[in-house]
């Protein structure tokens, strides 16, 4: 960790225990501070660290202390990491262990991260798995058996994905229905099988199962037929 100030602390490392003789906050980050150690810069600091630690000028540190004070920076460190990615989107507890452990946080860290994400709600799988799926549903419906697909990817066990599926209470065949009414009205077939082809290959790796797909193929292709007689007619 480097330090900060108006102007460069001294060369070279500073002393890791002794007497606290500065705190400063840094000049571009005024969330963090600068601690000095027997007048020397030792290292930065998270503010929210240090005034939880209750830092003072003319504190005697221990080589232990200044351990647990870096431990704890780490710990904010990869909190502040973590809400960063909470707040482009939600996500699952296993996808911030894994970008967390990509940054090259310990294990230990990692938990105590999660463990507090999770007290603070921040961290929720149900929740999560709950707005996934209501997601999917609004803006780009599929099917139970590629929500199960997407969530096991993102972490989330079989347990809560099965109750967000059955909470979001998707009909499926109408989600099916209104995928392929779609892609349906501009599709060129030229007979029931390429049409089943063509629309229930879109069906199927939308996630949808196997009897909703023919069931909707028929019903459109039924329609198709309805339309063309009444033109004709």
């Amino acid at each position: 960790m480097e330090g900060e100030r108006g102007d460069a602390p001294p060369a070279g490392p500073g002393p890791l225990a002794g007497r606290v003789t500065a705190i400063e906050p840094q000049t571009r980050d005024p969330e963090r501070i600068n601690l000095f150690i027997e007048g020397r810069f030792a290292f930065g600091l998270a503010a929210v660290v240090a005034a939880d630690a209750g830092l003072r000028v003319g504190d005697v540190l221990s080589a232990a202390a200044v351990g647990a004070l870096l431990r704890r920076e780490s710990s904010e460190q990869a909190l502040q990491q973590a809400l960063l990615l909470l707040s482009y989107r939600p996500r699952s507890e296993a996808e911030i262990r894994r970008a967390l452990e990509a940054r090259g946080q310990p294990p230990e860290t990692v938990d105590a991260v999660v463990l507090r994400l999770r007290d603070n709600h921040f961290l929720d799988d149900e929740a999560f798995a709950l707005t996934w799926v209501e997601n999917r549903q609004r803006f780009r419906p599929r099917g139970a058996r590629l929500l199960r697909v997407e969530l096991r990817q993102k972490g989330v066990d079989a347990e809560a994905t099965d109750r967000a599926i059955a909470d979001a209470g998707g009909d499926e065949r109408a989600l099916a229905l209104a995928v392929a009414e779609k892609r349906a009205a501009g599709l060129d077939a030229a007979d029931y099988a390429e049409f089943g082809r063509k629309l229930g290959g879109l069906l199927s790796r939308r996630g949808f199962a196997p009897d909703v797909v023919w069931d909707v193929v028929r019903t459109l292709w039924a329609a198709r037929g309805s339309e063309s007689s009444t033109r004709e007619g």
